[in-house]
């Protein structure tokens, strides 16, 4: 019997040790992929939780001097991410459309916005509503539209192994609401 403790004490102990240094290391990879200055919050039971928010640099915003004040379109952003359930790449485009209210952003900080929010494991529809709800609190108004048309490699390297599709994933805010302006909006993008 006292054989038999020690030898269930043992085995407990290895799989507690196992998990410690599973957990020690997914944290590693974590931060790896994600690192802390990211938005990186914790790691929950096999899961990255970031804050989603907090882009790594100042955005410059311009007066709108000349006073443009129709749509503005950034299309074709490339952007390469991982998928968070399967760790396996999301490969895509983002077409990014505003409306100013006053200010205008740099053009390369578009392209930014979308490689931040990119960096981390990502479903593409929090990717999606992550860059256009940060584009609406930075240049301080709805009229925000992003497109997304993505390959996701889980998809065509894994299971059902078709490497013909793609996801697509849209938000519209303010104007982009509008039948019109959408239809606008995505007429540019598709030609």
């Amino acid at each position: 019997d006292e054989q038999r403790s020690e030898v269930i004490y043992t085995q407990r102990t290895l799989r507690q040790e196992a998990k410690k240094a599973a957990g020690q290391a997914n944290l590693a990879l974590a931060d790896f992929i994600a690192p802390k200055s990211s938005g990186i919050l914790d790691y929950i039971g096999g899961f990255v939780v970031t804050s989603g928010h907090g882009v790594d640099e100042k955005v410059a915003l311009f007066e709108n001097k000349y006073g443009y004040n129709e749509m503005l379109i950034e299309k074709n952003i490339s952007f390469y991410s991982n998928c968070e359930h399967h760790f396996v790449p999301i490969v895509g485009k983002t077409h990014i459309a505003y409306i100013s209210s006053g200010k205008v952003i740099g053009l390369s900080k578009l392209n930014r916005i979308v490689q931040y929010f990119a960096k981390r494991p990502q479903v593409q529809e929090r990717l999606t509503i992550q860059i256009a709800k940060h584009l609406q609190n930075v240049l301080a108004c709805d009229d925000v539209a992003v497109f997304i048309d993505a390959k996701h490699l889980c998809v065509s390297s894994r299971g059902v192994k078709d490497d013909a599709t793609s996801t697509i994933t849209s938000y519209y805010g303010g104007k982009f609401q509008e039948e019109n302006t959408k239809r606008e909006f995505l007429g540019s993008i598709h030609s």
